[in-house]
């Protein structure tokens, strides 16, 4: 449905589209991100919002995380999560010259995705760990061949 509005500047009357909610269709929520990897049971923690809802975009898929709730999430997923910092930094007097200068101190994280069930983990790195010995072997008897 169109809205008819009076143009300021030229006293004429056009038609306006009127945008409303019903236009916009939401994001579509995977709470669990089914086809996306082995998932391991996280406590999710917001560091720089405390008690906030974190709403992201990662692999493509859209994840809704509430602060302290438990979620299964891909490691990936999580291991980004978890890698996400902030710099916290400083500012110093150059003894030398007098001027003011810029340091980064530390490194602060925006989240954390504490893991319940370390086993997934534990057993995605044996995997990982078999396959590249597996890849190794492998080469080593084509190279005796």
């Amino acid at each position: 449905m169109k809205e008819v509005k009076k143009d300021p500047k030229t006293g004429k009357f056009i038609k306006v589209p009127n945008l409303t909610s019903t236009t916009v269709k939401p994001p579509r929520v995977y709470d669990e991100a089914k086809y996306h990897g082995k998932k391991v049971e996280i406590v999710f923690s917001n560091l720089e919002f405390p008690k906030n809802t974190l709403d992201f975009v990662y692999g493509g898929f859209f994840y809704r995380l509430k602060d302290g709730e438990k979620y299964k999430l891909p490691i990936e997923t999580v291991e980004h999560l978890n890698n996400l910092v902030i710099p916290e930094s400083k500012y110093d007097i150059d003894e030398e010259t007098g001027q003011m200068t810029h340091i980064v101190t530390t490194m602060r994280h925006r989240f954390n995705c504490g893991i319940v069930n370390m086993g997934a983990l534990l057993k995605r790195a044996a995997e990982n760990e078999a396959k590249k010995n597996d890849s190794i072997n492998k080469a080593a008897q084509n190279k005796e061949e």
